[in-house]
């Protein structure tokens, strides 16, 4: 019987049950754990994108696999909060670290532990098991952390071991923390006698400004991360998840194939969507081992005020301008909404050309309100035209 208790869909869950393989992305991370397994240097890889589109899960994917592809590995997993000092929980977790690495008593964690509360904050917060606490010292915390990364670098590199750093919610950090932890890690960042690095790999994600705000707290971490862009799901990798749907749920429940296609369209490749269309469409029929066309019908109802609400919160803030060119795309046929004729439409012009209104689809484009399909431009989330129509 399918029930809101076992329903395997979750949206708002970062580490999703019913999960879309990202196929493209965990290969570049897989590559990333590799070369960090051989000392060779790499850049730090950033994920910048709206809410919904599955970075939490991502994260979670690859602490997943980082072990399958390079056994050993150990992960460190550290999500900023708004409002909290990052500092304290990444050393936290880089003690956590250094705990799992030591394999002679206390040395190494003793170590970490020992030069990391020597910071009066990190000490203060009491997120370390400090025996004898530097009472009166004060290091600064980029060189602590610094020499506590270096520490974990040598013993990861004598017991063959790979690290990899996954920080989500990266918009969140707080400046201080920001300089004090990733000028640490750029600082460690350096080939030994031998031309190694330290055997590291650094993922981060977070909402869209993230790499300004390393700009802006003068932080020169952002400029050395490459992009990992993480887009709309790959309608062949969704076909994939739900013809395996037995997999995720213990109740024999499979897809009709016209439902998957239903749902592929349904959700656009928006992950937050094909949750909550899903989760919509296994209550509609509670007897049914087969999720039918109607049931995703159902769950496009049934998720349509959420789904409204989102579309809200995406266009949220944009100008008048914006909005307005926003709302002329809306007006015209799916066909026609090219850029030269949506900015016709917008000022009334019929000889208006795509440059007079260059920068405001160039925002709308930067603010994932709008994306290209071609030489047509499409609304990014379901949810939004409607949205505009009201």
């Amino acid at each position: 019987m399918r029930t809101p208790v076992n329903n395997p869909f979750t949206p708002g869950f970062g580490d999703a049950t019913v999960w879309v393989d990202r196929t493209a992305e965990l290969a570049v991370a897989e590559a990333m754990v590799r070369r960090a397994a051989i000392g060779a240097r790499q850049a730090p890889r950033l994920v910048e994108q709206e809410r919904g589109y599955g970075k939490t899960s991502l994260l979670a994917a690859v602490a997943d696999h980082a072990d399958d592809w390079v056994p050993g590995t150990v992960t460190v997993r550290v999500t900023a909060v708004e409002g909290e000092p990052f500092l304290t929980a990444f050393a936290a977790r880089l003690a956590d670290a250094a705990a799992g690495l030591d394999s002679a008593g206390e040395q190494i964690a003793g170590k970490v532990v020992g030069v990391l509360s020597a910071v009066r904050q990190i000490r203060l917060a009491g997120v370390l098991e400090v025996a004898f606490p530097h009472e009166g010292t004060d290091m600064p915390a980029s060189l602590a952390l610094g020499t506590a990364l270096a520490d974990l670098a040598g013993a990861a590199r004598s017991a063959g071991v790979t690290v990899v750093f996954l920080i989500d919610e990266a918009q969140a950090i707080d400046a201080e923390s920001r300089r004090a932890v990733f000028t640490a890690v750029q600082e460690t960042d350096r080939p030994d006698t031998h031309g190694l690095v330290p055997p590291f790999a650094w993922l981060l994600a977070g909402l869209p400004g993230t790499r300004s705000k390393f700009k802006a707290h003068r932080v020169t971490f952002g400029e050395r991360c490459r992009d990992l862009p993480l887009g709309r799901l790959d309608p062949e990798a969704v076909r994939a998840t739900l013809l395996r749907f037995a997999e995720f749920n213990d109740n024999g429940v499979t897809f009709d194939p016209a439902a998957i296609e239903a749902l592929i369209d349904a959700c656009d490749g928006h992950p937050h969507v094909f949750q909550l269309i899903g989760e919509g469409a296994w209550q509609a029929s509670p007897d049914a081992t087969v999720i039918t066309t109607a049931d995703i019908a159902s769950g496009v109802t049934a998720s349509a005020g959420e789904r409204g609400r989102i579309a809200a919160a995406r266009i949220d803030g944009i100008d008048s301008g914006e909005l307005g060119w926003a709302r002329a795309m809306a007006g015209l046929a799916p066909t026609d909404r090219t850029l030269t004729k949506i900015c016709r439409a917008y000022r009334e012009d019929p000889t208006a050309t795509a440059a007079d209104c260059g920068s405001t689809a160039d925002a709308l484009l930067r603010k994932g309100i709008v994306r290209r399909d071609g030489r047509l431009l499409v609304f990014a989330l379901p949810g939004i035209e409607e949205h505009l129509a009201e």
